[in-house]
């Protein structure tokens, strides 16, 4: 047995396409014998594996190792991979281990045996650059690097990988603290509506507690909303016109377009110009004319 098992280690594996020819060889001529037998068990694993390859496929293939991956719906060499199955590596795991144990030539196992070695080296690189536990990326690593991440999976891995929406997750987050520096740089000032988007994507990104960006545009938002409120409620209800020049003041201060200001700035200005023309008859009555109405 052991001299046998050395013999079949140094040997080269029949092919399936000759392990079949030699079977129906054999029922041809109605021959018994238990070496046709074990042949005729590897031929049914042999094919019963590569039916299951296909089935995940979404085309057919020959049985080239190039034709034998598009019976697999994975990437030829040089060509983009197909992204779209819900092909996991546990599954390509599982049928190398399955196609290890069927003793013919398989040439597509080489091709899949190359791809896990392309997975397992991907998803090296994502975990070093994303910081584990946390939403951004590790320090020093940039947009840059984590598009080419995304690129190379695209391009080199035809398996669904839960490291790949993480990957896209946190590019995402980077894009989104690029785009929130131009946005917050921007003249004029970007209005409430805009910069209430940009912080309700904070946190649908998760990255409110762990950028300070982020929670300074959440916070502004909150703030600059409290203000809109005083001033819609101080147009409707014609508050003191000091009351509106507070607000004003404060309005200002926010590195954001309200688009109330106007109006308030517009409604103080009226009041502070009726109240110059009315000090004369007032001169001896009270209030004061500068508390005058909106």
């Amino acid at each position: 047995d052991r001299a046998r098992a050395a013999f079949a280690a140094r040997s080269p594996r029949m092919s399936l396409e000759h392990a079949r020819a030699l079977v129906a060889q054999a029922d041809a001529l109605g021959l018994v014998h238990p070496t046709l037998d074990a042949l005729r068990g590897c031929v049914r694993a042999g094919s019963a594996w590569l039916r299951e390859a296909k089935r995940l496929s979404s085309s057919g293939g020959g049985s080239s190792a190039i034709a034998g991956l598009a019976a697999l719906g994975l990437p030829a060499p040089g060509a983009p991979a197909p992204v779209t199955h819900a092909r996991t590596t546990q599954r390509l795991s599982a049928l190398i281990v399955e196609a290890e144990r069927i003793p013919l030539h398989l040439p597509e196992l080489d091709a899949l045996q190359a791809l896990r070695r392309r997975s397992a080296e991907w998803v090296a690189r994502v975990d070093l650059a994303l910081a584990p536990g946390q939403p951004v990326p590790a320090a020093g690593i940039g947009r840059d690097e984590l598009h080419a991440l995304l690129g190379d999976y695209d391009s080199k891995i035809g398996v669904a990988h839960d490291d790949a929406a993480r990957l896209r997750r946190a590019v995402a987050r980077l894009d989104w603290i690029s785009s929130t520096e131009a946005l917050m740089s921007a003249s004029p000032p970007p209005t409430l509506a805009t910069v209430a988007a940009a912080a309700k994507a904070a946190r649908k990104l998760d990255i409110v507690q762990h950028t300070p960006r982020a929670a300074q545009l959440v916070t502004l938002v909150a703030r600059a909303e409290a203000i809109e409120a005083r001033a819609r409620t101080a147009l409707a209800n014609r508050s003191p016109a000091g009351s509106a020049r507070r607000l004003l003041g404060e309005a200002t201060d926010l590195p954001i377009t309200l688009e109330f200001v106007p109006r308030l700035r517009a409604a103080a200005d009226a009041a502070d110009a009726f109240a110059e023309r009315a000090a004369p008859c007032l001169l001896y009555t009270s209030p004061s004319p500068r508390d005058g109405l909106l």
